[in-house]
C-alpha cells in the first residue's frame, strides 16, 4: 500500500473526512444549536 496512487490517496482522505464530518455534525447537534 505504498505505492498509492493520488487518486486513490484522495479518495480514501475524502471519504474519512466525510465521516469526520458526520460524526462532528451529530455531536454538535446533540449540544447546542447554534449551527
Amino acid at each position: 500500500m505504498a505505492n498509492w496512487t493520488d487518486e486513490h490517496k484522495l479518495r480514501y482522505i475524502s471519504i474519512h473526512l466525510q465521516d469526520d464530518a458526520y460524526k462532528w455534525w451529530i455531536q454538535a447537534s446533540k449540544t447546542n444549536y447554534i449551527l
